[in-house]
Parts: structure tokens; sequence; C-alpha cells
């Protein structure tokens, strides 16, 4: 049985050029797979059945075998050997537990979320017989009829380019939405000035020396402004003025100590020894 559109060698066509066509015929496989949970969610060895049980089923009906268009016969062991490759000397197999799981995968065993392959979700229906298993794969002829692709492939043209224009009119509604939440909310930040007991609690808390009635007064004075910019977080100016604080009593550690005088040697006129 020959697959999918195959053809004789060395066919002419009408205007008498000479076509030397691919020898097994082929199998057509739309673009959507790439975002099917088989391609996206699975092991290759899920890929590589799929795409051996699309090329072996039967392109049309086979009234010598009885097998419809999309079927085909095959078995667990027949497909252990297709999906084995080899290693340099070794051979690898796929474990039988692992086939009949993407088999029941397949045919649609628990979820078939993301699917969209058969009308119910399930990708292949399978039937055991005494010579092995019949697969048939859902919807084949109207994966495998290129009538279908070219028919729609101006429609899906079509429908792309409306899809891409509107999530591009989107995004842009979506960050002109984004840049005038941000403008709201930096326009709703205001500088709340604190309290003496606020200033007091705080320094409390973090265990410094400052005087909050000081730093109260201080800014107070200067309409709360930092040089020429509004303060924003007087719990920052706060730590500010912790670090100068710090760095003011490490320098006056660091200078040498002068000898202490009592204030009667303090003030007392030093006599020259008389020679």
């Amino acid at each position: 049985m020959r697959a999918e559109g195959e053809h004789s060698k060395g066919q002419t066509m009408s205007n008498g050029t000479n076509i030397n066509h691919v020898e097994g015929g082929y199998v057509l496989q739309p673009r959507t797979l790439f975002d099917h949970a088989l391609w996206t969610d699975k092991p290759l060895l899920y890929r590589c059945l799929w795409s051996y049980l699309c090329a072996m089923a039967n392109h049309q009906d086979d009234p010598d075998t009885g097998l419809k268009r999309g079927q085909l016969r095959t078995s667990i062991p027949e497909l252990i050997e297709v999906l084995s490759y080899k290693q340099g000397y070794r051979t690898h197999k796929p474990r039988k537990d692992h086939v009949f799981r993407a088999l029941e995968w397949f045919r649609g065993d628990g979820s078939t979320v993301g699917r969209r392959w058969g009308d119910g979700g399930e990708m292949i229906t399978t039937m055991k017989t005494t010579r092995g298993i019949i697969i048939t794969i859902c919807n084949y002829a109207r994966y495998q009829e290129p009538a279908n692709y070219e028919r729609n492939s101006e429609r899906n043209n079509n429908a792309t380019t409306t899809q891409r224009h509107r999530d591009t009119i989107y995004k842009n509604g979506e960050n002109v939405k984004k840049e005038k939440k941000t403008e709201e909310t930096r326009k709703r930040v205001v500088f709340v000035k604190p309290s003496v007991e606020e200033i007091k609690e705080y320094c409390k808390s973090r265990g410094n020396t400052i005087d909050a009635e000081y730093f109260f007064n201080s800014y107070e004075s200067k309409g709360w402004m930092i040089g020429n910019t509004k303060m924003k977080n007087w719990k920052s100016t706060i730590c500010t003025w912790e670090c100068r604080d710090k760095d003011r009593k490490a320098q006056q550690h660091s200078q040498p100590s002068l000898p202490t005088q009592t204030l009667e040697q303090r003030y007392t006129p030093t006599q020259n020894a008389e020679a």
C-alpha cells in the first residue's frame, strides 16, 4: 500500500517535463501540531510514535487487508523495534509500559485537555485482533487532504494578520494603561510630615540618640526641604543623620586626647627657673 501522495518514479507531465518524484509518498503535518500538547508537554517517544503511526496508516481503503483509510495493523513488539535506536554498539529500546502509556494518552484515556484532535479529544482508537492491534487515526481524512490546507490558507493568513493587529492594539492599550496608572500612583504619593512623638518613637525603635525636637524644628523651618528637593521619606533622613552621627563620633575618638590639667595648673602663670 502506497503512502499518501505516492507516485511512480519518472512521471512525465503534459508539457513533456520529466519529474522524478520522491519514492514512498508523503504525509501532511499541520503546523498547529507544534502548539499541541503532544509537542509541548510529552516526551520524545510520543512524537516519534505519532509520526510513525501517521506515516504507516493507509491513505485509502485496502480491500485486500480490510483496513480503511487512516488505519494500520501493528503490535507492541513491532512498535518497540521501530522506536529502538543505536548509540555506538548499544541498542536502546523503549520499555513496553512506556509504549502502552503513549497509546493510552493517544486514545484520550484520562485528561484530554489541550489535544483538540478528535471530536472527543482522542487522537486514535484501537481494536485488538488475533494478529495484533488495529489503530485508527482520528480525523485522518481531514488532516491528509491537501485541499483543506489550500482552501483555508488565504483565510488563515488574513485571520492571523487580523489577530496580530488586535494583539498589537491590545498590548499598546495595556502599555498606555500601565503608564497612566504609574503616573497616577506617582501623583498620589504625598509627603506627610511627622509629629515630634512619631520621630521620638522611631528613634527609640532604632536606638539612636537623635533629638526629635531638634530634628523636627530643623526641617520645619526649611519647609521640610532637603536642599532644593521636597523631602519624600523622613525615616530615611533619620537614617542619614544616624550615619553622620556615627562618623562624627568615630572622628572624635581617632583624635589624640590632650593631657588633663587642673584649674589651678591651667590659670597659674609658669615661673621661669632662675639661672
